[in-house]
């Protein structure tokens, strides 16, 4: 019969702390960060976020919004009781963000609420500006993904 260790089972959050450890490229902090409750509000470009089991970066501010159908698909949408029309995923700016773009060793869309902070890339003030400004870019050209 095996015995689980406990000293050898890592939370997510830890797996990615000890990830995060060795690499000078990154502040990371992984104590509980305080401060007053408020809305959730995406994560800056540049953080560095644990989401299904893998760390990514933020490179950019994705929302759902529903798709424009023409007036009569969306009567026969309505006639066959779907569930609402379409959803489109499209940059967007932070405030607006319902999910973040991530990239990575494979990049991913993940809810904000999903994600758990984990550090920030250690790049000069002008650098993340730079990614920043590419970010809102997008989120001014309104595109949607895919």
């Amino acid at each position: 019969m095996l015995k689980a260790s406990s000293s050898t089972f890592q939370s997510p959050l830890q797996r990615a702390c000890a990830a995060l450890a060795h690499l000078d490229s990154v502040e990371s902090s992984c104590e509980p960060i305080k401060g007053e409750a408020r809305a959730v509000i995406a994560p800056d470009v540049g953080t560095h976020f644990l989401y299904e089991d893998r760390v990514h970066r933020v490179t950019g501010w994705i929302e759902e919004a529903p798709q424009q159908v023409p007036p009569w698909l969306s009567r026969a949408m309505d006639a066959a009781s779907t569930s609402g029309p379409p959803t489109v995923r499209r940059w967007t700016t932070r405030e607006r963000a319902t999910h973040v773009a991530g990239s990575g060793i494979r990049g991913c869309v993940a809810k904000v609420g999903e994600v758990v902070v984990v550090g920030r890339v250690n790049w000069t003030e002008e650098a993340i500006a730079a990614e920043r400004d590419f970010a809102k870019s997008l989120a001014v050209q309104g595109r949607s993904l895919g």
